[in-house]
């Protein structure tokens, strides 16, 4: 499949592995830092989903996902944005988290609507998710 022109269009990018390699663990807490200047230009997104069925976790969250949309995602002081998983809300997480569920995998997904420039030539680029604690 060809890509469309920056600024149409939606990419998705997606991980079941933290930044070590291992799976990811619905017991264990994560984090995942997107750099400044998400390059999104209508909105971007981070969900969690199920490894089993390939649906969105089911947690005591009405979505388990953070978006752009939401008007409540809080950045760093450098404009980065931590995006948090875990069973239970990490130090800090608050609007930026989303809940796992222990006793099994998950995968995330990034999907950026009408995604810029630097999504193509690699000028930016997401962190890893990392394992926290």
């Amino acid at each position: 499949m060809a890509d469309p022109p920056a600024g149409t269009g939606s990419v998705y990018a997606y991980t079941a592995e933290d930044g070590t390699g291992e799976w990811l663990d619905g017991g264990r807490s994560y984090v995942l830092r997107l750099p400044r200047r998400v390059p999104a230009k209508a909105f971007w997104s981070v969900t969690a989903y199920d490894t089993q069925t390939r649906s969105l976790l089911v947690t005591d969250q009405p979505q388990p996902s953070v978006s752009s949309l939401s008007g409540t995602v809080a950045a760093n002081e450098d404009g980065s944005t931590d995006v948090c998983f875990g069973p239970e809300p990490s130090p800090g997480g608050g609007s930026n988290w989303i809940q796992t569920v222990p006793g099994g995998h998950w995968f995330a997904m990034l999907r950026l609507h009408d995604p810029t420039q630097p999504w193509y030539d690699q000028t930016w680029r997401p962190g890893e998710i990392e394992p926290r604690g």
